[in-house]
C-alpha cells in the first residue's frame, strides 16, 4: 500500500511512499536513522514544547 502523504522529502527514491519497503531497508541499513514516518518534526513550537 502506498502513502500519498509520505513525509519524505526524498521523491525519487524508490521506496517513497512504501512505508514497510522503507522500514525494511532502514532496519537492514548499517545506519539505525529512524524513517521519516517516524522521526520528530523539527520547529519553533516542538522546541519549545508547545
Amino acid at each position: 500500500m502506498e502513502n500519498k502523504e509520505c513525509p519524505c522529502k526524498k521523491k525519487s527514491c524508490e521506496r517513497h511512499g512504501k512505508c514497510d519497503e522503507c522500514r525494511k531497508h532502514h532496519a537492514d541499513s548499517k545506519r539505525q536513522i529512524p524513517v521519516a514516518c517516524e522521526r520528530k518534526k523539527k520547529g519553533l513550537f516542538s522546541a519549545l514544547g508547545l
